[in-house]
């Protein structure tokens, strides 16, 4: 199964808060839903960010994330 399925799978229409590292190596906090967007390549998740108001992109070959719902937690690199 591939990684971005696992993710998607694990907190499927959970809120989760989380964190990500984007290319220039800054840190990005958000708080929201996944998405399972058909545009996105197999190495890329949209989340909606609740505080933001707006859509945020990751890649999973890049950087840090950390994800968490309820009792669950996601850890990647």
């Amino acid at each position: 199964m591939l990684k971005k399925q696992e993710i998607l799978n694990m907190f499927h229409s959970k809120i989760v808060t989380g964190s990500f590292t984007k290319k220039d190596q800054t840190i990005r906090n958000f708080w929201g839903i996944l998405k399972n967007e058909n545009r996105d390549h197999n190495d890329l998740i949209t989340v909606y960010d609740f505080r933001k108001k707006n859509y945020r992109r990751f890649r999973l070959n890049q950087g840090s994330i950390i994800l968490k719902s309820g009792n669950k937690f996601f850890k990647y690199n």
